[in-house]
């Protein structure tokens, strides 16, 4: 006996749903700062399911250091930062992070606030100094014995004032009569 089987099945292709907004940040992994200077660098960010503006804020930063909060703007993967140091930041490595945050459009929803971080190691390195070179004429003739003393008693006071404000000094004095 043969046996015979028929069947009909019915095939249904429905799109998928759209994939949920999603959001990513991202900053070199080392950034450097002298005090009292000033360094910029880029914030990267990645969108799925939308192209909205972002706004990045960072946080942890070390006392007397800042970086305002930018925006990559819709249709934009990345922003300029610029990083100010004072002159009281602390030298040191510091793990600092970078907050993005978005609310993309969604139809027939309540938005949903999308946040995403990341971080970068910032390293506050002390201020160059800065060179300076200064030469003295003098006049050395014996009529000038006054001005004379007067420059040997005073050089280490000005020597001094040089150190205090962090130059790299070359003094030279040249003589004449």
């Amino acid at each position: 006996p043969e046996l015979r089987a028929v069947a009909q099945v019915e095939v249904a292709v429905t799109p998928l749903p759209p994939a949920p907004p999603r959001l990513a940040v991202s900053t070199s992994p080392r950034i450097q700062v002298y005090q009292r200077g000033k360094n910029r660098f880029s914030v990267q960010v990645a969108r799925g399911g939308f192209d909205g503006d972002v706004r990045v804020e960072f946080e942890n930063l070390p006392a007397d250091v800042s970086a305002r909060p930018v925006t990559v703007p819709a249709g934009a993967t990345e922003a300029p930062v610029e990083l100010l140091a004072g002159p009281g930041a602390p030298l040191g490595t510091f793990q600092i992070r970078a907050t993005a945050r978005a609310t993309p459009p969604q139809s027939g929803a309540q938005p949903v606030e999308l946040v995403a971080r990341g971080g970068s190691g910032l390293e506050v390195l002390a201020a160059p100094r800065a060179p300076v070179d200064i030469v003295f004429a003098l006049d050395i003739s014996g009529s000038m014995q006054w001005a004379i003393d007067g420059t040997s008693k005073g050089i280490g006071k000005f020597a001094e004032a040089l150190g205090k404000n962090q130059l790299d000094a070359r003094v030279g004095l040249v003589g004449f009569k």
